[in-house]
């Protein structure tokens, strides 16, 4: 009997069943699937019509959408063309409304750069409709990546020194010749 008391499996006179003002709180379960994070109701694609990589200074058709789980009266969309790139035909700007759970799309044809170091950036805003929150999604368009088309390295980058700065960082030291 005693041994049993010490173990805990017999209440004694003095403690009543059930939690102690000194044990914790019990911690919650989770007994169903974990919501994901929700992300901004404005979602922006890019998707070309053609081959994913197009030649350097080859013409590409761009099909850009919109979505928004909101409506808003002034759905803006930007487009920014860098590196060289050349707007065919299309919208730089657009603003439109949008319904909840609306599409805007909207077709681009855009000409790459010789250099293959061009990208095409499509910013998507709007401010709920009565006055709700802003929200915003961008997407990118970049064929050939960082480097050049099919990850040659650019020839224009000049060799630099690499070194490791006082917090641990990589750094690439450029001198001029």
């Amino acid at each position: 009997m005693v041994m049993l008391a010490l173990l805990g499996l017999i209440a004694s006179p003095v403690h009543a069943m059930g939690p102690r003002p000194s044990d914790p709180a019990p911690k919650p379960s989770v007994t169903g699937p974990v919501a994901a994070k929700p992300g901004s109701p404005v979602t922006v694609k890019i998707e070309p019509s053609g081959p994913a990589v197009p030649s350097p200074g080859g013409v590409v058709e761009l099909l850009v959408t919109v979505r928004s789980s909101v409506a808003s009266d002034a759905l803006r969309v930007k487009v920014t063309l860098t590196g060289g790139v050349e707007l065919l035909s299309g919208e730089i700007s657009v603003t439109a409304p949008i319904g909840a759970g609306g599409e805007y799309a909207t077709t681009l044809t855009v000409r790459m750069p010789e250099s293959a170091a061009g990208s095409v950036m499509v910013r998507a805003s709007l401010k709920e409709s009565g006055g709700g929150g802003r929200y915003s999604g961008s997407a990118q368009y970049n064929p050939f990546g960082l480097s050049g088309p099919a990850g040659k390295k650019d020839a224009s980058a000049p060799e630099g020194e690499v070194r490791t700065d006082s917090r641990g960082r990589r750094v690439i030291e450029h001198r001029g010749q």
